[in-house]
């Protein structure tokens, strides 16, 4: 072994030379100076300052090649390089006492080991900060003690640590990290472990006296004995998958991440009631209860509407009111109780986004003026619950409640208009209501009060192969339309004041049984279905009519056959000449004039009934053009 010194100067050896010269297990003596060269591989050579690490500093990439042995130096990277690279297997180094600088520029760590082993004795690895400086790879072993580390990042590779600090160790893809003493001082921001993979770290004593005291731990292991945290800090450790956090010290603690953490409750004080973003919004969570107090709220610093996932409660309708539009975020749960909402008409007072749950109870919604949009919206795969709510109604052109492929259970509430679409369902219970329409599919059942609508519109409409199934039904109004058109309509019980009446309009193949007093079928089929409310009334006994009413009794229809089998007969007794209309379904063929005849009567019966509510009437022309060939019963229809 033969020992080469270098110092700087004219008349000394020049590490170049020294490097050109050395041999396998020579040893390189560096005075004090700064020594700047090219990147130079090594293998089985000793280099070691004469001085302070301070005072010798070699500035270049060291390539490792076999073993090598760096004493008493600053080891600097030049720019956008390691100052030791270690990439071929099975090669090893050993640093002691020395002082390594990253590459300036923060991109590549000081040390790069892939397969090899590297140990650091007395060390400091310094870097930009928060940047990785020590990098290990594939199947590295590292050993460190008494040591400053900076970031640590190792991938399938071993750690054992005694006596170092580090700001951020992580460790991935089954690494193992064996720590007797360790102490963490993380960045601001970051956390100090991050072990992921099946990686385990256990460390016999953890000092943090820095924070963020936190780490995260997915699919690992993490084992802490001691642990030495300022007063009042705990150290948390997120977990995730099967990530397991074991210590002695109740300063260690672990919280699942996927489990919903556990929901607080958070006051909003009158004081800030403008103030909502900066002051509440910050100190929630998903699943917070916010509290209100008596007086009035304000979101105006939302432009449209709040996107919550919280619940809102004040101290009741009328003594709390929020001013403003609430939307549910997608997939989760938000509720308002005990407030009055009064909404802008720059939105939906409230909207349920797709697959979200909406709750409201002991509410009352005032609705926007000049709203072109429902109040409520309840979008695909919502659920909504309202319970003791109430719509404030201004303007009934439109509907108030839109249920588009959603469900809604409604409990002792004023739903105004309600419309229900796209194969949803919707549960009524003592509920109130304007309007109730069900399209597309789409499904209304319980129990409900009909309350009168200003906008002329009809009671209850079911359309498209929805159904409107109800059990009681009651109201005030005197005249009552329903329609079913191309759907089933259904009232178990319909209660109406003396001397009402209801028309309920069949087309395209709608069915209808209303069963109460004074009901009048229209449209594709004059006589109700079978076991209808006309027919019970006709076994039961009289109901009430009123004056110029058709009754509940049972008819054959018009240009359907007689009990005797011929078509059109008249009825014994019964005079054709005193009947026009009767005169012309008794004349042979004419099939398309006597249905069309038909429809007109129907209509002229339907606005009859309109009329008499004060409703408005649909416009049709009585001028009528008779064209075919003589014979054919031209002037006698007309």
């Amino acid at each position: 072994m033969t020992t080469i010194k270098v110092r700087p100067g004219m008349f000394g050896k020049t590490l170049h030379e020294a490097l050109r010269i050395a041999r396998p297990g020579d040893r390189i003596l560096l005075s004090p100076g700064e020594y700047v060269i090219d990147a130079f591989p090594i293998f089985d050579l000793h280099i070691r300052g004469t001085g302070e690490p301070a005072e010798v500093v070699l500035e270049t990439k060291i390539e490792v090649t076999g073993g090598a042995t760096l004493e008493s130096l600053t080891l600097r990277a030049p720019h956008f390089t390691n100052a030791v690279h270690m990439p071929h297997p099975g090669t090893s180094a050993l640093l002691k006492r020395c002082i390594v600088e990253a590459d300036p520029a923060g991109k590549y760590p000081a040390l790069f080991c892939r397969s090899s082993t590297l140990s650091l004795s007395d060390c400091e690895v310094r870097g930009a900060h928060g940047a990785e400086v020590i990098t290990l790879q594939a199947g590295s072993r590292f050993t460190a003690t008494g040591s400053q580390l900076g970031t640590v990042f190792a991938r399938a590779s071993t750690l054992e640590l005694s006596d170092v600090t580090a700001e951020t160790i992580t460790a991935l893809e089954r690494s193992r990290v064996q720590a007797g003493a360790l102490e963490l001082a993380p960045v601001p921001g970051k956390r100090s472990l991050n072990m992921q993979g099946e990686s385990v770290l256990r460390a016999s004593v953890l000092s943090a006296p820095t924070g963020p005291w936190e780490g995260y731990c997915l699919e690992s292991s993490i084992e802490i004995g001691e642990a030495h945290l300022p007063e009042g800090e705990q150290y948390l450790v997120l977990t995730k998958g099967a990530g397991v956090v074991r210590s002695d010290s109740p300063a260690v603690t672990s919280r699942d991440v996927d489990a919903p953490a556990p929901p607080k409750q958070v006051h909003w004080p009158l004081s800030a009631a403008r103030a909502f973003r900066r002051e509440i919004l910050p100190r929630t969570a998903v699943g917070d209860t916010i509290v209100l107090d008596e007086g009035d709220y304000y979101l105006d610093e939302f432009e449209h509407a709040l996107l919550f996932s919280m619940h809102l409660r004040g101290s009741g309708p009328g003594r709390t009111v929020l001013h403003g539009c609430l939307t549910v975020a997608e997939h989760t749960e938000g509720s308002l109780t005990g407030l009055t909402l009064r909404a802008r008409s720059t939105s939906n007072a409230v909207q349920a986004t797709p697959g979200s749950t909406l709750t409201l109870e002991d509410l009352v919604i005032e609705q926007a003026p000049g709203l072109d949009v429902p109040t409520v919206y309840l979008a695909k795969d919502s659920s909504a619950t309202f319970t003791d709510c109430r719509l404030q109604i201004v303007d009934e052109d439109r509907a108030h409640i839109d249920v588009d492929a959603a469900h809604l259970e409604a409990r002792r509430s004023d739903l105004g208009w309600l419309v229900a679409v796209n194969g949803s369902t919707v549960a009524l219970d003592g509920c109130e209501a304007r309007v109730l329409q069900a399209g597309r599919g789409s499904e209304i059942t319980g129990d409900v009060t009909l309350q009168p609508n200003h906008a002329a519109k009809r009671q209850a409409v079911a359309s498209e192969g929805s159904s409107i199934r109800l059990g009681q039904v009651d109201t005030e109004l005197e005249t009552l339309e329903m329609a079913s058109l191309g759907a089933e309509l259904r009232i178990e019980e319909l209660t109406t004041p003396p001397g009402a009446t209801t028309a309920v309009l069949r087309e395209d193949g709608g069915t209808a049984d209303v069963r109460g007093r004074s009901v009048e079928y229209v449209g594709d089929d004059t006589a109700p279905d079978p076991a209808s409310s006309s027919t019970r009334a006709a076994t039961s006994g009289p109901v009430d009519a009123p004056a110029g009413a058709a009754t509940d009794a049972p008819r054959t229809p018009r240009g359907a056959p007689a009990p005797d089998g011929s078509a059109d007969a008249p009825a014994s007794g019964e005079d054709q000449g005193d009947d026009p209309l009767a005169e012309i379904m008794a004349l042979t063929g004419l099939t398309t004039v006597k249905e069309q005849i038909e429809g007109f009567t129907q209509m002229v019966r339907f606005n009859q009934i309109r009329a008499r509510s004060g409703l408005r009437t649909s416009e049709m022309s009585m001028h009528s053009l008779f064209l075919g060939n003589p014979g054919t019963g031209k002037t006698t229809v007309a």
